[in-house]
């Protein structure tokens, strides 16, 4: 059996009118409620979950002391043809990735409620009568994550750090093809404390009668979590891709063009980390091709003008030496 345990917690199209839902709180409840479970916005969240992250999901290697849970918070207003794209998504995981779909009501519990509650049913339905470390772990239905997530997490889960929280700082963004979904542009990325996977460790007991409920929506915002609870900066290996595309909460893709393009091109074999499906290859490498021919010309501009430097030394160089020997030329002559 098991010794510890990692839960990925996905908000999925929520509606919580409690503080769980953030932007609801920013705008008249019935606008928002039509925006979130839109048409054309449920169909586009429905590709980007299963073709990115549940693929990255899929893909995880890790040992057998470690079981997997996935926990999806959605709405109990969410459409019927949602709903069961959501569970046709669901039915082709893996049977080592345990699924529980939670369907919130919009004044029902918030975020830290729900996800504790699903939490303590898989526990004490799988676990052992002696005390568990597990892991929440923030997942959002469009990021990605290594290959290698898993393994590297669960290093941490262990009693030893308990709420304490662990972050994967180093990652890379990526832009998606309007086309087809796929990611067709890599960046390297560094922000510690991003959303992108950041868990915490905690530790769970059937015989206790009133267990720890401490999750990751436990811990404030992702971007402080270090004031509320001990934090683990791991940055080994890139974790996690994080994603733009045309329906991003925090924005369009054309409006983070610009920072974005600003990053440094991610190497081939950071890409070797996260699952092929992921990616649109032969964007990806023309993307990189035309970086490539970029910073040929480049080097080819700064080679050119350190070229045209030394010909201008030397051209002083010679002129120095030539009044020099007309100075002395001088001297001699008198």
């Amino acid at each position: 059996m098991p010794s510890k345990h990692i839960f990925f917690v996905v908000r999925y199209s929520i509606l919580l009118t409690g503080g769980g839902s953030w932007k609801a709180a920013k705008q008249d409840l019935s606008a928002y409620r039509r925006q979130l479970f839109a048409e054309e916005r449920l169909d586009e969240r429905i590709r980007l979950f299963e073709g990115l992250t549940l693929q990255s999901l899929k893909s995880q290697q890790f040992d057998a002391d470690v079981s997997v849970s996935l926990v999806i918070l959605t709405s109990a207003e969410l459409p019927a043809h949602a709903a069961d794209a959501l569970d046709r998504s669901i039915q082709a995981l893996p049977d080592w990735l345990d699924v529980k779909v939670v369907q919130a009501d919009a004044s029902g519990p918030g975020l830290r409620q729900l996800t504790q509650t699903a939490i303590d049913s898989l526990l004490s339905a799988r676990m052992a009568s002696s005390g568990v470390p597990y892991a929440t772990v923030r997942l959002d239905d469009d990021d990605i994550l290594s290959r290698t997530y898993v393994q590297a997490l669960s290093r941490y889960v262990m009693h030893t750090f308990n709420d304490m929280a662990v972050s994967f700082p180093k990652g890379l963004i990526g832009t998606v093809s309007r086309e087809n979904r796929r990611i067709d542009s890599v960046r390297r990325y560094y922000a510690p404390k991003h959303a992108q996977g950041i868990a915490h460790i905690a530790s769970w007991s059937p015989a206790d009668e009133t267990p720890p409920r401490r999750n990751i929506f436990d811990c404030g915002r992702h971007t402080e979590i270090d004031t509320a609870v001990p934090t683990i900066l791991d940055a080994s290996f890139d974790s996690y891709i994080r994603t733009f595309h045309g329906s991003n909460d925090s924005g369009s893709v054309d409006k983070h063009a610009g920072w974005i393009e600003e990053l440094p091109a991610a190497p081939p074999q950071a890409l070797e980390q996260f699952p092929d499906e992921v990616f649109d290859a032969k964007a990806v490498t023309a993307a990189a091709d035309a970086r490539k021919d970029v910073r040929q010309r480049e080097c080819q501009q700064i080679f050119a003008k350190l070229q045209a430097c030394q010909r201008e030394r030397g051209r002083l160089r010679r002129t120095l030496e030539s009044r020099w020997h007309r100075k002395i030329g001088n001297k001699l002559r008198r």
